[in-house]
């Protein structure tokens, strides 16, 4: 799972899930949705909701230097993030988006 996090006036938070491995160093990856709540005015919580795919099928290479993230665009990469275990359910980590634009 990949996590980008980008704005100016604002937070975007985008997830990303690898489908699939091409060789040493690219990845398929498709943008997927996030369960979102707001917590306070034009702010909020979300997670990565994995298998509800929001895009296409993108070929990325992994980056040399940390072997973890990807770039995405020209202003923004996405990098790697693992849940924990709880009570045997996978528990992704919470992120915090903005919306102030």
């Amino acid at each position: 799972m990949l996590r980008s996090s980008w704005g100016y006036d604002q937070t975007n938070i985008d997830y990303y899930e690898v489908t699939r491995l091409l060789g040493k160093s690219m990845v398929e990856i498709r943008k997927i949705g996030a369960q979102s709540i707001e917590s306070g005015h034009m702010t909020g919580e979300c997670v990565p909701r994995p298998g509800h795919y929001t895009g296409e099928p993108m070929r990325k290479t992994v980056s040399t230097y940390d072997g973890q993230s990807v770039r995405i665009a020209s202003y923004v990469s996405a990098c790697k993030i693992e849940p924990c275990e709880v009570a045997g359910v996978k528990v992704w980590p919470v992120d915090h988006w903005t919306a102030y634009a």
